[in-house]
């Protein structure tokens, strides 16, 4: 029970952690600076700006939060180019990260039952497929790379 409950809140805290974050002034603040700097940094602002996007991902932010931010700051077509990289970048760092953190925690044991215990189940079997199909879905991105980071998912099949 104790080990569900601490599942549950890991969960929760990442999920609500962005907007909490959000709900600061000083977040808020530093946002705006960020976008008034990336706007005349050139290619040190696309470095800021991908670090920022990390940063997002490891938190567990949005996508379209700093998508958003990159499309507004650089137009569509190089906007689109920096978020994508953010994006991998993101989910290579929180994959990593994950399975050195959380791996311990979120792996179910052979006797539970449920969502998790499933994705691992099927991940195990056919991890590339299944990886692709929940990427597809309507979960989180961000929650997934940590999630598959729990699975015996390779490195190479969630890349």
């Amino acid at each position: 029970m104790k080990r569900r409950v601490a599942r549950v809140l890991v969960i929760v805290g990442l999920v609500i952690l962005p907007f909490a974050l959000l709900r600061i002034e000083a977040v808020r603040t530093w946002l705006a600076g960020l976008v008034d700097h990336l706007r005349v940094a050139g290619p040190l602002g696309w470095a800021a700006f991908v670090a920022a996007d990390v940063v997002g991902a490891l938190l567990v932010a949005p996508l379209w939060l700093m998508s958003g931010i990159a499309g507004f700051v650089y137009g569509f077509a190089h906007g689109f180019a920096l978020a994508i990289s953010g994006v991998v970048l993101g989910a290579f760092t929180s994959f990593g990260l994950g399975h050195l953190g959380l791996r311990g925690l979120m792996t179910p044991r052979e006797d539970e039952r449920g969502l998790l215990r499933s994705i691992h189940r099927a991940v195990g079997h056919d991890g590339l497929r299944i990886a692709l199909l929940l990427r597809i879905s309507v979960l989180p991105q961000a929650m997934l790379s940590y999630v598959f980071a729990t699975t015996p998912l390779r490195f190479r099949d969630f890349a």
